[in-house]
């Protein structure tokens, strides 16, 4: 608890932040490239998850077969709510805002 609020500690949410930055806008150029005939979203001011909002219906019963490597979790939106989506900490979620 004590290297809270050193210097040390602000230097490796920096490092942090850039590090998940960096997987974020990753992950936000391939939704570009693969998905933006699909739908929409925004990207996250903090945290990772994409909230994808789709242009036609899709029946969510389907099984849909990725590549290998990738990892998809499909549910529809009543399922989770919005509100649960954190679990950034401030401070982290600061960085990415540039604040």
């Amino acid at each position: 608890m004590q290297w809270i609020g050193t210097e040390h500690y602000r230097e490796h949410l920096v490092t942090l932040c850039e590090f998940y930055r960096g997987r974020r806008d990753a992950f936000e150029s391939a939704l570009q490239t693969h998905f933006s005939d699909l739908a929409t979203w925004n990207s996250p001011q903090g945290g990772l998850f994409f909230w994808l909002t789709l242009k036609q219906p899709l029946d969510t019963r389907i099984e849909i077969e990725t590549p290998e490597g990738i990892d998809m979790l499909l549910r529809p939106a009543g399922l989770v709510s919005r509100a649960l989506a954190f679990g950034i900490d401030f401070a982290i979620r600061a960085a990415l805002l540039g604040v």
